[in-house]
This record gives C-alpha cells, sequence and structure tokens, in this order.
C-alpha cells in the first residue's frame, strides 16, 4: 500500500516536475547564439539556455541587433549589449551570462563582440577654461572609435581624429554611427565625410 501511495503521488507531481520551466505566451523567439535564444514578452527581452530554463529574467533595456531571422539582442563572446539612459543620452555597456554587468554603459555605440574584440564610440572629456558666473569649469566633449576587449580595456584608436559632440539629450538624440569596419585584426576601413573609404592599419596600445 506505501509503494503504491508513492507511485501514485509521483504520477501526480510528474507534469510539475517536467514542465516547471514552461515558459508561456512568447512573441518572439530568436536563434540560439552562444547557447542562449533570446524571448520576446510584452516589448521586454530574455534569455533561455539549451533546456529552455529563462537564466536571463525579461528586461527592458537590451539592445536588439538587425539578424536575417529579425531584430533581438543576442550573446557574443559571453557579452550582450545593454543599455542605461543617463541625463536623457543613451549610453551601452555589456552584460554576462549571469546578467551581471561586466563592462559599465559608458559609450554612445557598440557593436557585438566578434574574436573578442567589439567596436565603441568612446567619450573624452576635457576642461578648457572655468566659467566664474555659473562657478563651474568650461569643458569640450569629443569622440573616437576605439576597439576594446571582453573587459572593457582599450586596444586600439580606430579612429585617429576626434569629433566634436554636445553632450546633451538636446543634440544626442539618436546614437553617432560607428563608421569603421574592422577587416581583419590588422586593417580598419574607415568611412569618410567624401562618401569614401580610408583602409588603415590598426595600430594596438603597448
Amino acid at each position: 500500500m506505501k509503494n503504491s501511495f508513492y507511485i501514485h503521488l509521483f504520477i501526480l507531481i510528474l507534469p510539475f516536475i517536467c514542465f516547471s520551466q514552461s515558459i508561456k505566451n512568447i512573441d518572439f523567439v530568436a536563434p540560439f547564439q552562444d547557447s542562449l535564444a533570446a524571448v520576446k514578452k510584452d516589448n521586454q527581452w530574455g534569455f533561455i539556455d539549451t533546456k529552455g530554463d529563462l537564466v536571463i529574467k525579461f528586461r527592458d533595456d537590451l539592445t536588439v541587433s538587425s539578424f536575417e531571422e529579425g531584430d533581438y539582442p543576442a550573446f557574443s563572446e559571453n557579452r550582450c549589449q545593454f543599455t542605461e539612459e543617463i541625463e536623457g543620452i543613451k549610453y551601452f555597456g555589456f552584460i554576462d551570462k549571469s546578467g551581471k554587468t561586466v563592462i559599465k554603459p559608458q559609450f554612445l555605440n557598440t557593436s557585438n563582440f566578434k574574436n573578442k574584440m567589439a567596436t565603441v564610440i568612446k567619450v573624452n572629456t576635457d576642461t578648457i577654461g572655468y566659467n566664474n558666473i555659473l562657478g563651474k569649469p568650461v569643458v569640450k566633449h569629443d569622440y573616437f572609435e576605439v576597439l576594446i576587449n571582453t573587459e572593457g580595456k582599450i586596444l586600439a584608436y580606430l579612429t585617429q581624429k576626434p569629433k566634436r559632440i554636445v553632450l546633451s539629450a538636446e543634440f544626442v538624440k539618436n546614437s553617432p554611427k560607428i563608421t569603421s569596419k574592422l577587416l581583419n585584426s590588422n586593417l580598419v576601413a574607415i568611412w569618410n565625410e567624401d562618401k569614401s573609404w580610408d583602409i588603415n592599419e590598426v595600430v594596438y596600445i603597448d
């Protein structure tokens, strides 16, 4: 009798054991990339693993990229882009597969990682004077396109000339476009304002 009771109890709870990780009412399911697949629900994105477990809960700050199957966030080299709005400006950073921030939001745009490198737009801030009336420094901002590793360390400057930018929400309504294209680990193509490409050697920082 006791064995029969446990058998019946197991049969009753079996469906809950097998389907406890079932995810319902998903709007979009992306292909697996880097062992995780993005899933969309109510304008938020999360990630499932190959067992179907939701390993990164639904959130609204993940950055979507364009693929043949559609637009969705994706992991590459154990990194996924996300954004944070600071004073009305969108900054990009990266999380790992646990959802932990590993590169804090600090860039105006980013590419996905490939061969453990990503192209990002990095802002530089220089103090050029002091406003006695307002009682604060006068600063100017410019940016470069740089190559970083998966820890956020700068490996090389892809663009050599800084581009000026007014760092306020009024002027930065859209993220600046990345104009460089890494051809291989040694060469980069830069799109110029005259609508032509320059091909330069990548000079890595020692």
